[in-house]
């Protein structure tokens, strides 16, 4: 083969792998959107899936497909660009599009989930068989192939925040579709008329996607499917940006009056509300509302300003400006709003502008601030007479934007880091719905008493005050202990409003239940339990996780324990199961599902092709734990930059990035080194350490340079990611090389396939360790893949 050959091979790689990246991170943007953010561990799962089969693919067939290399491979390209042009077209259309929820309800939704599996995983089986063939055909040169291949697969990541910036993502998954057709035409070797043909049809298949983009069908159980489904609503206006999609909806029958109390009797005093990927984010009141009464001061939100006076106020995750809103009418002087989509701030203050809408946010006595709230509260030393946190999640279940999303700010870190930034007579406020069974009231107030404990409050519930109506509850935590006028103001305020007092000291047992009588009396019970010193008895025995979250173990917003669901299948048949806790529920399927799918393909090759091989114990064990460690750490990683550097967006942009880019820099050193078994010592255990290291010592050097710019702390996280990444390339070209070197041609594709399919594995369970665990334990657990695979090659080794 020539230079030029490997020049267009090199590209095409190039260019098949940043297509095959970004169509994944679209992918998940999209059903983000119409369904909820838990479907991107399908896509994960898909996308490796199909790397997964096309190894066995390429086991089963090495011969006929390294025999027909050179024709198959436009072929392969030109199927990849074909089938991301035309995927999400298919799988909206109204006889495929699925429903989450009534998968668990209707045998044809179950039938139209899998069809949206296969169709999906065709772009990532094409592109992968093309990857793996190269791989395959060139073994001696495969730590330049894999150098492309990753590097490919950083500047997709950071390709589609630019996509996303200008257009949807549905639109933008038919401009990456054409790359595999760009990488087609360079491998073709004879240019003839049915080339060109072939070329000009997909091609035009790809531009039909881009001028005429598929229509998307939202979840109909999605806040804004319901809001459209009432008369004279419309969408005003709409901003697509990589934090999802952004839309103003105008109605006159709009309502949004969380703990309102049933004696307040004017009109909602808005018409206007905001949603992201489908989720309500909350109302839009006009800025000169505080000019009349609030319907808020019928709320239990009111409680805190009930209390004392408020000078200065910081309101975290200030979403739409509801709370901005009525720290305004409340005339409180300063304000601070935080949130972490700066776009949402844009969208309000420059978009609804020019249609004529002035919200809060336009007031000269706010300031905003569009950075992650954790963030912020590591770097802040201002003083606060009154905290805000938003509302805990959405009414009636736990499936919405936030559903398998760690959440640092509701964890005791950042509770202690806003007690911290309390004035002498601050307080901190957070509301939650009562759900059932009960698991966000009492998880708020268990990391509440763990935080009054924390700073040498002996008796905690002289320092809260809770009321509620008959859904919703507020909890205010107080500097100072409550005072007898505060506890009178309390009193007073619960009995105009027709509200009932959940806690305050001293509190009489016909207090908690004059208005708003609830089914039974759990809530009061289970209350009482985390008062009181059998609070750890109470955790494990309780069939929910509701401890206080932490830095290392965040919020997660389910509570499912994996060793309780068939004690609580009991109490709810698995129809209704899913509306419980169905984010978990479905990654806890995925898992089941993709186990044996990847033992399926794992398998496979043995059972049906025979081949000789003294390598087939060492080849499964340690591409195995190259593919479960890689994807843990780079999970892990991800998670840990989240904080530091302020959004989930740039956390997993930059660390893929990252992590991608340095490991290509590895693979292309490895061609420098031999297969042989010092090397592999000397690699493994260089990255066992290293990730220790990490492990130990990278949270407390995040921690020391929060203070400096976004645009140092990035150049900073790719240093600290660069030696331990440049190492990670090195463990699978080293593999292949030395199968290579042995002869072992056939178990190359096998290892492949190996590696593919245990990083589906791995994705999943990590998440799942990460719930059940922490990620701390993630991080041990990637370390321990890497060390079983430097034990591999001390014992099984050929």
């Amino acid at each position: 083969m020539s230079d030029p050959h490997f020049s267009r091979l090199y590209s095409a790689l190039f260019l098949v792998s940043i297509s095959i990246i970004a169509y994944q991170l679209l992918l998940i943007q999209v059903l983000s959107l119409i369904q909820w953010y838990h479907f991107a561990y399908m896509i994960i799962s898909v996308a490796l899936l199909g790397f997964g089969a096309s190894g066995t693919i390429l086991t089963l067939f090495r011969r006929s497909l390294l025999k027909n290399s050179t024709p198959i491979s436009p072929i392969l390209l030109l199927f990849c660009g074909l089938s991301i042009a035309f995927s999400l077209r298919l799988t909206q259309s109204p006889s495929l599009a699925f429903d989450s929820y009534l998968v668990f309800h209707e045998v044809s939704h179950i039938a139209r989930l899998l069809l949206t599996y296969l169709i999906y995983f065709f772009p990532f089986f094409f592109g992968g068989l093309f990857i793996g063939l190269s791989f395959r055909s060139s073994p001696h040169i495969i730590g330049k192939l894999y150098f492309f291949n990753l590097l490919g697969s950083a500047i997709g990541g950071l390709l589609i925040i630019i996509l996303l910036m200008f257009t949807p993502a549905q639109q933008a998954i038919a401009i990456i579709s054409f790359l595999p057709i760009v990488a087609a035409a360079m491998t073709i070797h004879k240019k003839r008329l049915l080339w060109f043909t072939l070329l000009g049809l997909v091609s035009l298949f790809a531009l039909y996607g881009i001028i005429k983009p598929p229509e998307l069908y939202l979840s109909e159980y999605k806040g804004l499917s319901k809001v459209l489904n009432m008369p004279d609503t419309e969408i005003i206006a709409e901003k697509t940006s990589p934090y999802g999609l952004l839309q103003a909806v105008r109605s006159p029958y709009l309502r949004y009056a969380p703990g309102l109390s049933l004696n307040f009797q004017d009109e909602i005093p808005f018409e206007l509300v905001i949603f992201n990927n489908g989720d309500f984010i909350g109302p839009l009141f006009p800025l000169h509302i505080e000019e009349q009464e609030h319907y808020y001061d019928y709320s239990t939100i009111a409680l805190p300003f009930i209390l004392n006076d408020i000078d200065k106020t910081l309101i975290l995750d200030s979403g739409s400006g509801d709370m901005v809103s009525y720290a305004t009418a409340r005339d409180v002087k300063q304000i601070v709003a935080v949130d972490g989509n700066p776009q949402l701030f844009s969208f309000i203050k420059d978009d609804l502008t020019e249609l004529g809408f002035q919200s809060s946010y336009h007031s000269p006595d706010v300031e905003i601030i569009p950075r992650d709230p954790y963030s912020f509260l590591l770097t802040d030393r201002e003083e606060y007479d009154l905290i805000t946190l938003p509302l805990t999640d959405a009414f009636g279940g736990s499936a919405g934007i936030y559903a398998m999303r760690e959440k640092y700010l509701l964890t005791n870190q950042a509770f202690q880091l806003m007690w911290d930034r309390l004035s002498d007579n601050g307080m901190i406020t957070i509301s939650t719905w009562i759900d059932h069974p009960l698991r966000y009231p009492l998880k708020t107030l268990a990391t509440i008493v763990e935080l009054l404990e924390n700073n040498d409050i002996i008796i905690p519930e002289h320092n809260i005050a809770a009321i509620r109506n008959w859904s919703m509850i507020t909890f205010v935590v107080t500097k100072k202990p409550l005072s007898e006028d505060n506890l009178s103001k309390v009193r007073d305020f619960a009995t105009d409003m027709g509200f009932d007092i959940l806690l305050i000291p001293g509190l009489a047992r016909e207090e908690r239940s004059r208005f708003n009588i609830l089914a039974d009396e759990s809530l009061f019970h289970y209350t009482g339990l985390i008062l009181s010193p059998e609070r750890q008895d109470f955790y494990e025995n309780y069939p929910f996780n509701i401890k206080p979250a932490s830095e290392i173990r965040p919020y997660f917003f389910q509570f499912l324990k994996v060793n309780r669901i068939s004690e609580l299948l009991e109490d709810f048949d698995l129809r209704s199961f899913p509306f419980l806790e169905l984010g978990y529920f479905l990654v806890l399927l995925t898992f089941l599902q993709i186990t044996v799918l990847t033992a399926l393909f794992v398998i496979l090759p043995l059972l049906v092709k025979k081949w000789k091989s003294t390598g087939k114990s060492w080849t499964f064990f340690y591409f195995c734990f190259l593919g479960l460690g890689f994807m843990m750490l780079e999970i892990v990683l991800i998670q840990r930059f989240i904080f530091y550097l302020g959004t989930p967006l740039y956390s997993t942009a930059v660390v893929i990035s990252a992590v991608l880019l340095f490991s290509g820099l590895g693979s292309n050193l490895s061609s420098k080194l031999s297969g042989t078994k010092i090397n592999f010592y000397l690699i493994l255990s260089s990255i066992v350490l290293l990730i220790m290291i990490y492990g130990l010592f990278l949270s407390p050097l995040l921690h020391n340079t929060l203070q400096i710019n976004l645009f140092f702390r990035i150049l900073l996280t790719i240093l600290y990611l660069a030696p331990l990444s440049v190492l990670l390339g090195f463990p699978f070209p080293l593999g292949i090389k030395s199968l290579n070197f042995q002869n072992e041609n056939d178990n190359i594709s096998w290892a492949w396939a190996i590696n593919g399919s245990f990083s589906v594995v791995s994705t999943v369970l990590a998440t799942i360790i990460a719930v059940e665990a922490g990620f701390f334990v993630v991080m041990l657990i990637a370390a321990g893949c890497y060390l079983l695979a430097l034990i591999s090659n001390l014992i099984l080794r050929f």
